[in-house]
């Protein structure tokens, strides 16, 4: 009897370790192997207790792989696996699960920064006005905002909940996990898109003499209602760290750049970052309109 189910729990290991493949696989876009890489990054992400574990299982599987190449092929797993089952069944079972938490973390996190970058005005809910930014260059804009609010507002409250997000998600990836990974990998395209506009338009608005390059001084004109103070070194401190080729000017490449940097690194510092600016743009033009509006008056 201990023998069986000695048996059965090893089979139920081999299957978990099939399926953590499979999804690996599905969101690194090949259905033959997992770039190295991308676990590597996921191992540097995952914020617990536990991520020196998910470093070494990281490392165990990267070292069976050829140095020259930066993938893992389904024999680096069954590999894994047979290592995993000479083990016994606790710290077996321990390795499995964190191993199996990693990859579902690679999930949860692409999953979220889709989310939070789509939700506009970050109140924690999706509504159509942002999903129709978001499939703005979409022929059928309003049906194409329908259709993803139809899929994702289970409730039809109008509003898509970050848990009806995740929940749906969760059942795709039971139904179809390619197809799931495919879902992910579109929206994040749709997203970076976004993304795009949105670090565009803080760039025009800043670049008052519309020559495609940010300097000091318009930097300055814009930080100055921050309340951060010493507006100069601020202003100072934004282009070093955009100005790549270090001309002193900030191209909109370079703008747009650094943002694709920093949501890759952080997306909610990035996200902070960008709505920090927004707010100072939103807040420069409702000044200059006043004035404006004074200016007529008189």
């Amino acid at each position: 009897m201990g023998s069986a189910q000695g048996v059965a729990n090893l089979d139920a290991e081999k299957q978990r370790v099939e399926q953590s493949f499979q999804e690996l696989q599905a969101l690194d876009y090949d259905v033959l192997y997992v770039r190295k890489s991308v676990l590597v990054e996921a191992a540097k992400k995952k914020e617990d207790t536990e991520s020196d574990d998910a470093h070494v299982l990281s490392n165990f599987l990267i070292e069976k792989c050829p140095e020259t190449d930066d993938i893992i092929t389904h024999d680096h797993y069954l590999e894994f696996y047979e290592v995993i089952k000479a083990e016994n069944e606790e710290e077996s079972k321990k390795k499995l699960d964190l191993f199996q938490s990693l990859i579902s973390s690679m999930w949860e996190n692409r999953i979220k920064n889709v989310f939070c970058t789509i939700d506009i005005n970050r109140d924690g809910h999706i509504v159509r006005s942002e999903l129709k930014e978001l499939v703005r260059n979409f022929g059928d804009v309003e049906g194409a905002a329908v259709t993803l609010e139809k899929h994702f507002d289970e409730n039809k409250d109008g509003k898509i909940t970050y848990q009806e997000w995740t929940s749906m998600f969760e059942k795709e990836k039971e139904d179809d996990i390619v197809a799931a990974a495919g879902a992910v990998r579109f929206l994040e395209q749709l997203v970076k898109s976004l993304w795009e506009r949105r670090t565009v338009a803080v760039f025009n608005d800043v670049d008052k003499n519309k020559d495609k390059a940010l300097v000091k001084s318009e930097l300055i004109a814009l930080v100055e209602r921050s309340g951060l103070g010493n507006t100069e070194s601020v202003a100072q401190a934004i282009i070093e760290y955009c100005d790549v080729n270090h001309d002193g000017e900030i191209s909109i490449e370079e703008w747009t750049g650094m943002f694709l940097r920093e949501i890759a690194e952080d997306p909610k510092i990035a996200l902070d970052t960008l709505s920090f600016f927004e707010e100072l743009v939103k807040d420069k033009a409702v000044k200059e309109n006043a004035e404006n509006s004074v200016e007529s008056e008189v």
